[in-house]
C-alpha cells in the first residue's frame, strides 16, 4: 500500500529516491525504509484511515521520539515521513530487568508534551463511555457478520470482567499518556544509549499500568505479578478494542480476529474470577 511514487516522494525528501524497502505491510498500514540519492534514509509510513499517529507526530515534543519530517491526511489516509534511527531494537529481558527497564521507559512517555486530543481513554474521567463503545462494536460487529463466533454471552463476560472492582479500581488512578503498544520491539536504542520509542498509532489516556502491563505481557512475563488483575483486565480490554476497531475499519476477512476477541474474553474471564492466571487455564505470554 503506497500513496506516493518515487517522484512524489522525492519531492518531500528534497533529494531523489534510489530504493524502497518493505519494512512491514498490513491491511491498514505500509512502512518502508526509503534510500536517497546521498544515501540517507528515512521511514516512510502509510496508513488507511485517519488515525491520530499523523497527528500526534507532528504536534508532539520529545527527545525520545523519531523526528517527523513531512506528513499530510487527505481523503481519509495519512502518511508520514519520519527520522530512520539508527540503533537495535531493545531485547526482551528476564521479568526482573524488564521490570526496572519498563518503569524507566514509563517515564520518557510521560515526558512527551502533546496538545492533541486522544479519543479513547480508559481513565475515571473516560472509562463509562469507553466500555460502552466496545460493547456497542462487538455487537455491531455480530450484526454484521464480521465476529460470527461472538456471541451475546462473550459481550456479557466481557462486560463482568471489565467492570471488576480492581479494574475500577486502577482506572480511577491518574490518567497519563499512553504509548498503547508498550512492548520491547517498539524501542530504539540509539549508539549513544538514548531508547527512542516508536509506533503511537495506537496512543491514549488511562492508568500507566496498562502501558506496563503491555512490556511484561510482551517480555514473555506474567504481567499480573507486577501490576496486578486491574491493570491487566484493563490492558486485555484495550486489546480487544483495538482488534474490534481493526475489524470494523480495515480488514474485511470475518474471521481474521474472531477467535482472538473470543480468547481474550476468556482470559478476563478467568483473570476476573480466580485473580491469578495459575490453575487449568495455562496462558503464554509475548
Amino acid at each position: 500500500m503506497r500513496l506516493h511514487d518515487d517522484s512524489e516522494l522525492a519531492e518531500f525528501a528534497g533529494k531523489e529516491v534510489i530504493s524502497r524497502d518493505t519494512l512491514h505491510e498490513w491491511p491498514m498500514s505500509h512502512v518502508e525504509r526509503v534510500t536517497l540519492a546521498d544515501g540517507q534514509t528515512l521511514i516512510y509510513k502509510a496508513q488507511i484511515g485517519r488515525g491520530i499517529e499523523a497527528a500526534f507526530y507532528r504536534d508532539a515534543v520529545s527527545p525520545n521520539i523519531p523526528r517527523c519530517l513531512a506528513w499530510a491526511e487527505s481523503g481519509g489516509d495519512s502518511w508520514l515521513l519520519l527520522e530512520d534511527v539508527p540503533g537495535e531494537k531493545l531485547a526482551k529481558l528476564p521479568a526482573n530487568e524488564a521490570w526496572e527497564m519498563c518503569q524507566n521507559l514509563r517515564h520518557l512517555v510521560e515526558g512527551v508534551v502533546t496538545s492533541i486530543t486522544l479519543a479513547q481513554d480508559m481513565s475515571s474521567s473516560g472509562i463509562e463511555d469507553y466500555i460502552h463503545q466496545t460493547a456497542a462494536l462487538l455487537i455491531s460487529l455480530r450484526a454484521r457478520g464480521k465476529l460470527p463466533k461472538l456471541t451475546t454471552a462473550h459481550v456479557d463476560a466481557y462486560l463482568d470482567a471489565i467492570n471488576n472492582a480492581e479494574a475500577r479500581g486502577v482506572a480511577a488512578e491518574n490518567a497519563v499518556l499512553l504509548q498503547g503498544d508498550f512492548k520491547p520491539a517498539n524501542f530504539i536504542i540509539r549508539p549513544d544509549g538514548t531508547p527512542i520509542i516508536i509506533d503511537w498509532a495506537a496512543a491514549m489516556r488511562g492508568p500507566a499500568g496498562i502501558d506496563l502491563a503491555d512490556f511484561m505481557a510482551e517480555s514473555g512475563h506474567d504481567p499480573v505479578a507486577y501490576v496486578g488483575v486491574g491493570a491487566e483486565l484493563l490492558r486485555l480490554g484495550r486489546t480487544i478494542r483495538w482488534f474490534a476497531d481493526c475489524q470494523d475499519k480495515w480488514i474485511s476477512d470475518a474471521h481474521w480476529f474472531d477467535d482472538m476477541i473470543i480468547g481474550l474474553i476468556r482470559r478476563m474471564e478467568h483473570l476476573a474470577q480466580t485473580g491469578s492466571y495459575e490453575g487449568e487455564m495455562v496462558y503464554a505470554f509475548g
